[in-house]
């Protein structure tokens, strides 16, 4: 009888784990295939190879440029003689004592920062701006002073975004996603072109928008590779002016209009939106092709 019990155990375990793991399985597929993939000869982007975030856990932990505590830390010089709230500071990394008009950086404001690899007691970390100025870059951060977290899939609708991203749900653009973006700090609006990947949503293309003068059609400035749309095609939102988006991509004609003018748009860089276990924020980093 022991005998039999103690392989009746070993088969429920079995059977237990076989079940965990075709679940984990399915749920990986569900999150891959949360929205339609829309296929385009230019829109083949692959998901960032990063699969973690650091987060810093302390107060005043600095930033540093290579992996040790000798390395220049990363530093905000103030602007002390012009009251210009919205404007960016400059950045830069010093290993010396800091000046009257400079400020180390806490690394702890940060937020969730993408994971690139470890170096003895350093994780390297990739940094895509702070204070509004773009950084593009890696760093380097006690590991004592961090936790390592996961990636979550992210779903729509966001808690924070608003609607201002939408997927294109049937037809020929299925799958195809639009997010409104407005720069705080350039006072500029932004539609970015992309797809969900991995459970992110991932936006290879972007281009300036305005609003016009009136409520007619869509057009564009090549000059200024500028789109140009109508007051009704817009709405207020977060404290922020964006475009309509499940307006517009009803509309006849549009999101082949803007599959026509992709080498108007610019492709530089790739904008990432991601999403961490345990949190329902969104973060969002942009990096060089």
């Amino acid at each position: 009888m022991k005998k039999a019990s103690y392989v009746s155990t070993i088969y429920v375990t079995v059977l237990a784990v076989v079940v965990f793991i075709m679940a984990s399985v399915a749920e990986c597929a569900a999150q891959t295939s949360a929205y339609p993939q829309f296929k385009h000869e230019k829109f083949n982007v692959e998901a960032p190879s990063f699969d973690k975030i650091v987060r810093v856990t302390s107060n005043g932990v600095n930033v540093r440029k290579q992996p040790n505590a000798q390395s220049p830390r990363l530093v905000m010089k103030l602007d002390l003689t012009e009251s210009c709230m919205d404007c960016p500071p400059d950045l830069i990394w010093v290993n010396r004592k800091l000046r009257r008009d400079e400020q180390a950086i806490p690394a702890d404001e940060l937020g969730a920062l993408p994971y690139v690899g470890e170096t003895g007691d350093w994780y390297e970390v990739y940094l895509d701006q702070t204070h509004g100025t773009q950084l593009k870059t890696t760093a380097y951060i006690m590991k004592k002073f961090c936790k390592v977290g996961k990636l979550r899939p992210l779903q729509l609708p966001s808690p924070n975004s608003d609607e201002l991203i939408v997927v294109v749900k049937s037809g020929k653009y299925a799958g195809l996603c639009l997010e409104s973006y407005v720069d705080a700090y350039e006072g500029v609006t932004y539609l970015r072109l992309g797809k969900y990947e991995n459970g992110m949503f991932i936006f290879p293309y972007s281009i300036n928008i305005v609003q016009g003068d009136n409520n007619g059609n869509i057009r564009l400035n090549e000059e200024e590779q500028t789109l140009i749309f109508g007051k009704k095609l817009w709405k207020d939102s977060i404290g922020e002016i964006n475009l309509d988006l499940n307006t517009l991509i009803q509309q006849d004609g549009f999101l082949e209009f803007l599959i026509k003018n992709l080498d108007k748009m610019n492709n530089s860089s790739i904008f990432i939106n991601y999403g961490v276990e345990g949190d329902d924020s969104w973060y969002c980093i942009e990096k060089d092709k």
